[in-house]
């Protein structure tokens, strides 16, 4: 590190050139990653063939947070879809909005904290299907795979005009 300090007008001016990952007494600078806990799926149904989803997750970080960003597969290819500027950190946060047509897909969300570290896709991607038609009119069966602290963790819920059913498997 190198540095110049003068004094000028009973002040006293530093100008420093490179800075240490160390802090004032020597000790090292610690930080994680933002951590990001994808929760789940929530719609609404458009047509029998669309959806209109929100996507819900968590976020955490100890130094604070710039963006969160949803990421998915639903438009032709792994694809960055919204950004959340002011994500809360230590709580839930939402993206809505996705128009979703009928088909299997992948999404994540990855965070970004004020160091410029990335929380990236962590735990891995989940998956979501939305499949319409059925016998008592217009459906959508949405399967979300793998949550906060399950291994395997699969949610069906079918629903038609005149039914719903919600299943949950899950072996931890």
């Amino acid at each position: 590190m190198s540095s110049t300090v003068y004094e000028a007008d009973n002040k006293v001016y530093a100008n420093i050139t490179s800075f240490s990952p160390f802090g004032m007494f020597g000790e090292p600078v610690v930080d994680s990653p933002p951590v990001v806990t994808l929760i789940g799926v929530n719609y609404t149904i458009i047509n029998s063939s669309t959806v209109n989803a929100s996507f819900y997750y968590n976020v955490s970080d100890d130094v604070g947070l710039i963006n969160c960003s949803l990421w998915g597969n639903w438009s032709g290819g792994w694809h960055l879809n919204q950004t959340d500027p002011a994500p809360t950190n230590n709580d839930q946060n939402i993206f809505s909005g996705v128009i979703l047509p009928e088909g299997s897909f992948d999404w994540n969300v990855v965070c970004y904290d004020t160091l410029g570290q990335a929380g990236s896709f962590t735990g891995g991607n989940s998956t979501l299907t939305v499949t319409a038609g059925s016998p008592e009119g217009p459906s959508m069966i949405i399967t979300v795979s793998s949550a906060a602290g399950f291994t395997g963790l699969t949610t069906i819920l079918l629903f038609t005009a005149s039914l719903v059913v919600l299943y949950a498997l899950a072996k931890k």
